[in-house]
């Protein structure tokens, strides 16, 4: 009953996939703030040669929202392959796209118990919907993606209503088509597990469409809808490269050769403009490139042989191969060339440079290095780098390999950090068992480490081992956790408050804050 009423109010109305192409413009309608001008209109501008109109035309897009990327695609199949056009049209879409994708993730990070709570479902059961991407989301049609994505509409702040924005968000991505697809699941921004698996589900839901499709209308049908797209959409041509069915395959495969020609051709180009977007394109390509561009960086296709199309294939390849993008490269000022043949310090000192200068931009570099390296020790150093900028592969590969000589040079705090990230994820999830593991992993590390206390009491509050998360709760205060305010808001501990330990564990400390005496310090629990 819950989810017909909320896909009634959604309002979601079907659209044929053609739409795309028989539409001039695609009116905003629902509860957010309606833009002055037709989307067209500000795509106009965004493509102009005026870059205070673009620039203020990237603004009003991001406050249209998802309703205005049909006309942004249109723009980008039409616009000469140049980057001086394609890049504002790109750089647009990807503001929306992040948006969209945002507005998926959070419901996300609630805790299971509110999240049940909030959605009148009860517990655990209540949480269930939170993963299942699937549940309540029915395909927009083009002309009711309302203001998904915008700017301009505030967040929901109930999970219920963050809920209901996320399945229209999703709703509204599904409509839009592959050529989302490639900025939806693009590394930064870095997204939680669970956040970047659901992302991963719409993609995988807009391929089976792409699919059913192509079965039925034909690969001519799949060039015209992706014509001048494709590099946008290299996740669901990926999908098609792995096809059990061979004609499928053969299609993406016609598709995927189409678009790595057309861009190496134009590595030719005599204009810079032209050369430009064509090693964009073949960046966004990615790993479907790094092939082709190996066979021109050596020499073995005759129609590229000129020495600057081989040169530029050879610096594409390589930026592929270690994960380099634009904003690295910048930040850097070089592509690491030469990097195989330093020695195991110079390796070592350019891994911890990557991080230190890259920051989130470095994920996709040291992610590659962790398939690259050929040294542990260093292998380990890019997965520390990833485990800094928050990314879970790293505590992964950390934890996976914690036997083994590639740790041995990482200290007790950096290893308690780890264990403590993973225990916060754990607890997120609800997984109680493998929270309390991390979090033990972390006071054997560091035996006076307030925080993992206080963690280890709030896993037994949610749990409902109150006499432990008690135990653990003085333990921690013992070890200098004295945040009153906190513990006051923290929903952790919600189970605890009606017992008169909890009251007297807060007495205790706004006492010894006052000078009259120290909160009490019991055993170390066993």
């Amino acid at each position: 009953m819950l989810r017909a009423v909320l896909a009634a109010l959604l309002g979601m109305a079907s659209c044929a996939a053609t739409a795309l192409a028989q539409q001039g413009e695609v009116p905003v309608v629902g509860g957010g703030a309606a833009p002055t001008r037709p989307p067209v209109l500000v795509v106009d501008d965004i493509v102009g040669t005026d870059w205070k109109a673009s620039r203020a035309a990237q603004d009003e897009v991001n406050r249209i929202g998802a309703a205005a990327v049909p006309p942004l695609l249109r723009a980008r199949a039409a616009t000469p392959a140049q980057a001086s056009r394609r890049g504002p049209i790109d750089q647009a879409l990807r503001a929306i796209v992040r948006a969209l994708a945002d507005e998926v993730g959070a419901p996300l990070d609630a805790a299971v118990e509110q999240v049940g709570a909030e959605a009148g479902l009860g517990g655990v059961a209540g949480a269930l919907d939170r993963e299942r991407p699937d549940v309540g989301v029915v395909p927009l049609g083009l002309d009711d993606l309302g203001d998904a994505g915008s700017i301009s509409v505030q967040a929901p702040r109930d999970w219920a209503g963050r809920r209901s924005r996320a399945r229209r968000a999703r709703s509204a991505l599904l409509a839009l088509g592959p050529a989302v697809t490639g900025p939806l699941l693009e590394v930064p921004p870095l997204r939680t597990p669970v956040h970047t698996a659901v992302l991963e589900h719409v993609a995988g839901r807009i391929y089976a469409h792409e699919r059913e499709v192509l079965l039925k209308e034909g690969e001519a049908a799949l060039r015209a809808r992706l014509a001048g797209l494709t590099d946008l959409a290299v996740p669901v041509v990926a999908f098609g490269l792995r096809d059990p069915l061979p004609a499928v395959r053969a299609a993406f495969q016609a598709l995927r050769d189409e678009a790595i020609e057309g861009a190496v051709a134009a590595l030719e180009d005599p204009s810079h403009d032209a050369r430009e977007a064509a090693e964009a394109t073949l960046l966004r390509l990615d790993a479907l490139a790094g092939p082709a561009l190996s066979r021109v960086a050596r020499g073995e296709e005759p129609r590229h042989a000129i020495p600057q199309a081989r040169a530029a294939a050879a610096r594409l390849e390589r930026r592929i191969r270690f994960g380099l993008g634009p904003e690295l490269v910048r930040r850097l000022g070089d592509e690491l060339d030469g990097y195989e043949t330093l020695d195991f310090r110079a390796r070592r000192a350019r891994v911890i440079e990557l991080e230190r200068l890259g920051g989130t931009e470095a994920i996709p570099a040291l992610r590659a290095l962790l398939r690259e390296e050929a040294s542990d020790d260093i292998r380990a150093q890019a997965a520390l780098g990833l485990f800094r900028q928050k990314d879970p592969i790293g505590a992964e590969w950390l934890l996976r390999n914690a036997g083994g000589i590639a740790l041995t040079r990482l200290s007790p705090q950096e290893l308690s950090a780890i264990h403590m990230d993973q225990g916060l994820s754990y607890l997120k999830l609800a997984r109680f068992e493998r929270a309390e593991k991390e979090f033990r992993a972390v006071v054997e590390l560091e035996p006076e480490n307030e925080v993992a206390w206080y963690n280890l009491a709030c896993t037994y509050s949610r749990w409902g081992k109150l006499d432990l998360a008690f135990e653990h709760l003085r333990r921690a205060v013992a070890a200098g956790f004295d945040d009153v305010s906190h513990m006051e808001k923290d929903s952790d501990l919600d189970a605890l408050r009606a017992d008169p330990r909890y009251k007297e564990i807060i007495g205790g400390i706004e006492k010894a804050r006052q000078g009259d005496g120290d909160p009490e310090k019991p055993e170390k629990p066993q």
